[in-house]
C-alpha cells in the first residue's frame, strides 16, 4: 500500500514498526510511505525552551524515588533519563554528559541491557551502549529499543516474537540480555521507533516504515498468517495492539490492528475484530496527533478540536459504541495530547493540554482538570514516570 506523504504513526498506548526485505530467519515488510513520523504515546517530539542551573535540573530528578539511589555527584552529570515501570517496580536508563550510560531499577525483563535480569540496586554502566550517542530510549512490554544520534538502533530483551529485529529463530528460551545494533538498519537513517507490547514500528528519513514483532492481530498492517510465531514473520504487539498513522499533507489518518469497540475508527467495520492492512479513515483530516487509551483513540486536529470513537461510557454508565469518529465537544480544545501505559498503576486514559493546563479525558469523554501543567510534571508526579526520555534541561519546559 502507498501512503501519501506521512506525519504521524501511532500505535494504542505503546510502540511499534513496518519492513521490506528478507535478513536471514528475520522477515521485514514495509508499507510503502513518504513521511511517517509516530505519535504514540513516547515518540512525538516537542519544541522546548531550555532552562536553568544544575540545582535545578537535579531536583528535576528527585522527584523520583529510583533517584535517591543515585549519588548527587553523579546526578548533575546526567544529561537524558527514561524511567519506566515492570511488574516489580520502576527502572531508570540515563545517560550522562560524557556519554556513559547506566542502568538501574527491578530489571524484571532485562530491560537494562546488563546481561541479566536481578535488580539492580545501584546505577551500572552499560557498556554496549556507552559512547554510542544514545538519544532515545524506548520501552516494549519485554524488550527495548535505543536510537542513536546516528539514527542506528540497538535491541536487548524477549525475542519470543522476534521482537528485537536479530536473527535467530523466535521461541521461548531466545532471550537477548545485552543491547546488539540491529544490522538489517545499518544502511538506513531512523527517525523514530516505537514499541508494543511485542512489536516495534520504525520510521526511516525515506519515510518507510518498517514493522516486526508479534502480527496476530494485524497491528504490522501485512495481513495475518497461519503462524505468527514462525521464522520468517514480522511481528509487533502494543498494549491495545492497534496503529495509526497521520499523513503529512492533509492530517489524513490511517488505522489497523485489532478493532476493539471500534477503536479503529472505521464506520461500517464496527464488528470486524481486526483490519490486517492500512486503511483509510474516511471524513478525517487536518488531524496532527492520535493517542489511545486502549478502547478509546483521539484525534487532534490544527484548530485544536478533538474527536473520539470506539468504547466510551454514557452518563448512566453504560457502555457504549462510537464506530467512528465523532467531535468531543464545541468547547473541548487542546493544544496537544498523550497517553502512555504503566504496569504499577493503571494509566489507561489520554491527556490533554491547553493554557498551559492538564486535562484528564475520563471513561465518560468527560474533562477534567489537574493540577499541574505540562505532560512531564503529570507523569512524574502521579506516577512516578517518564512519558518519553527526557534531556534534563528540558524538564521545566517540556510539554
Amino acid at each position: 500500500m502507498l501512503f501519501t506523504k506521512l506525519s504521524n504513526i501511532v500505535m494504542g498506548n505503546k510502540e511499534h514498526c513496518i519492513s521490506l526485505g528478507q535478513h536471514d530467519s528475520l522477515s521485514i515488510y514495509m508499507l510503502n510511505v513518504m513521511k511517517f513520523t509516530y505519535t504514540p504515546a513516547s515518540i512525538l517530539q516537542h519544541g522546548y525552551k531550555g532552562f536553568t542551573s544544575g540545582g535545578t535540573m537535579c531536583a528535576q530528578l528527585d522527584k523520583f524515588d529510583i533517584c535517591a539511589k543515585i549519588a548527587d555527584t553523579q546526578k548533575s552529570e546526567i544529561n537524558l533519563f527514561h524511567v519506566f515501570d515492570d511488574l516489580i517496580g520502576q527502572n531508570i536508563l540515563y545517560v550522562t554528559h560524557d556519554d556513559q550510560v547506566y542502568g538501574l531499577g527491578s530489571n524484571r525483563f532485562g530491560s537494562l541491557g546488563l546481561g541479566h535480569s536481578r535488580p539492580v540496586d545501584t546505577p551500572t554502566l552499560i557498556p554496549e551502549l556507552t559512547q554510542q550517542g544514545v538519544q532515545h530510549f524506548v520501552i516494549g512490554g519485554d524488550f527495548a529499543l535505543a536510537l542513536t544520534r546516528e539514527h542506528q538502533m540497538y535491541s536487548w530483551g524477549h525475542n519470543y516474537w522476534s521482537e528485537l529485529g536479530r536473527e535467530g529463530a523466535p521461541g521461548e528460551h531466545n532471550v537477548y540480555l545485552k543491547p546488539e545494533l540491529i544490522a538489517y538498519f545499518a544502511d538506513k537513517t531512523i527517525r523514530s521507533v516505537v514499541c508494543g507490547a511485542h512489536h516495534s514500528l520504525a520510521l526511516d528519513s525515506d519515510g518507510y516504515v518498517y514493522g516486526w514483532g508479534d502480527d496476530s492481530c494485524g497491528q504490522i498492517g501485512r495481513g495475518l498468517v497461519a503462524d505468527p510465531r514462525a521464522p520468517d514473520t514480522l511481528t509487533a504487539r502494543p498494549t491495545s495492539n492497534s496503529s495509526f498513522a497521520v499523513t503529512a499533507e492533509g492530517g489524513r489518518v490511517y488505522s489497523w490492528g485489532e478493532n476493539y469497540m471500534s477503536c479503529l475508527g472505521h464506520k461500517g467495520s464496527g464488528m470486524e475484530p481486526r483490519v490486517v492492512t492500512a486503511r483509510l479513515i474516511s471524513h478525517m483530516n487536518s488531524v496532527e496527533t492520535v493517542c489511545s487509551s486502549g478502547c478509546t483513540t483521539y484525534f487532534l486536529r490544527a484548530d485544536g478540536l478533538v474527536s473520539f470513537c470506539g468504547g466510551y461510557e454514557n452518563d448512566r454508565g453504560e457502555p457504549m459504541r462510537q464506530t467512528s469518529p465523532r467531535q468531543l465537544g464545541r468547547k473541548v480544545h487542546f493544544r496537544d495530547l498523550q497517553a502512555i501505559a504503566g504496569y504499577k498503576k493503571d494509566i489507561s486514559f489520554v491527556i490533554g493540554l491547553k493554557d498551559n493546563t492538564v486535562y484528564k479525558i475520563l471513561d465518560t469523554n468527560t474533562v477534567v482538570k489537574t493540577g499541574f501543567e505540562s505532560f512531564y510534571h503529570f507523569y512524574a508526579n502521579e506516577y512516578q514516570l517518564t512519558f518519553k526520555t527526557m534531556r534534563l534541561n528540558e524538564c521545566n519546559s517540556a510539554v
